[in-house]
């Protein structure tokens, strides 16, 4: 039986999580955002306002723009989880219309890419009855689907097959497509990476979960 992944994984090897220091604001604000998905949930939101503060400081170093209107995107898509249903809606549109301009600016944005594809993934999860009930109290919900989400995850690791989550995401996305032999590959390459982030930990925890249910279905 394989051993769970958290207990293979050294203490010292999370040490360079703690030590790595930003170089410019863009470094930092990155930092922050990876800092917020392991905080306490009292902490997220401060530390997600922290990052986009240090996105505001990169815009006068110069950074590219893609590079700040993706991040404001992946950074806003986590501020939303802990906003009202009417303030959610508003952030989505808010949220796509970034990762689109940073798309516009550099097709082969990898964050923007990715951010999209959560997008499409996420809002293809809300079922009928949901969106009636949304739209009566907070507006019209914006529509997404998996087949869409599928392409800017396929992008995504295309650009960036070192990370952890944008496996996870497309062997998720994949599963729910029925596409289960595609599905299992990419989540076993989620297992198989290196970690890079401490949240790395917990994606490879959710990948093994995920594929050892997988293991009993067919395409």
């Amino acid at each position: 039986m394989r051993k769970g992944i958290a207990a293979l994984v050294p203490v010292l090897l999370l040490s360079h999580f703690v030590l790595a220091q930003p170089q410019n604001e863009m470094e930092k604000s990155d930092r922050l955002f990876f800092k917020s998905l392991v905080a306490s949930k009292d902490q997220r939101e401060l530390i997600l306002e922290q990052a986009k503060d240090a996105l505001k400081k990169a815009e006068a170093e110069r950074a590219k723009p893609a590079e700040i209107y993706a991040r404001l995107a992946r950074i806003d898509g986590q501020i939303a989880l802990y906003k009202s249903g009417k303030e959610k809606i508003r952030m989505a549109h808010a949220i796509k219309e970034n990762a689109e301009r940073a798309l516009a600016l550099d097709s082969d944005n990898a964050i923007a890419n990715l951010v999209l594809g959560v997008w499409y993934y996420e809002l293809a999860g809300v079922n009928g009855l949901e969106r009636i009930f949304a739209k009566i109290f907070y507006g019209e919900v914006p529509q997404g689907d998996y087949g869409t989400s599928l392409g800017y995850f396929e992008k995504a690791v295309r650009l960036r097959p070192d990370v952890v989550y944008f496996h996870l995401a497309l062997g998720k996305t994949l599963a729910k497509l029925h596409k289960v032999s595609a599905a299992r590959e990419e989540l076993q390459k989620a297992i198989d990476l290196s970690v890079q982030e401490e949240i790395d930990l917990a994606y490879k925890q959710e990948a093994e979960k995920l594929l050892n249910k997988l293991h009993t279905s067919q395409d």
